[in-house]
Order: C-alpha cells, then structure tokens, then sequence
C-alpha cells in the first residue's frame, strides 16, 4: 500500500531511488509517528527511534532535510 506516497517521487543520481520511512505503531496498531525523509538518510536513526518510543515526544525533523 502507498498510503499518499509515491515512492518514485525522488530522482538522484540518473536513477529513481525510494524515499526512506519510519512509522511507529502503538500495541493497538494506531500509527504514533510517521516520518517521510527527502533523500536516503533522511530519517531517524536506531537510536533516535527508541529515544521517541521510549519518551513519547513524536516531534522529528533530521537536520539536513530537504526543503
């Protein structure tokens, strides 16, 4: 399913590449945190991921996103 999101939408380097994601669901399945990137490291790391779980604070922009 796409949910919205063309995954083509991104063009790099005379190729298309897949915008990365992050989605977190609660135990109940209701989606708590959804993160589209701009290009391929646009997203939170590991760490970052169980730091947002952990504390509940869903707020995330990666520093060097793409405007």
């Amino acid at each position: 399913a796409a949910y919205g999101i063309d995954p083509m939408e991104f063009w790099v380097h005379d190729e298309w590449v897949n915008r990365p994601s992050t989605i977190i669901l609660d135990g109940e399945g209701i989606v708590r945190f959804a993160y589209y990137g701009t290009f391929w490291g646009d997203r939170p790391t590991i760490e970052q991921t169980l730091e947002i779980i952990k504390t509940g604070n869903f707020e995330f922009e990666h520093p060097k996103r793409k405007k």
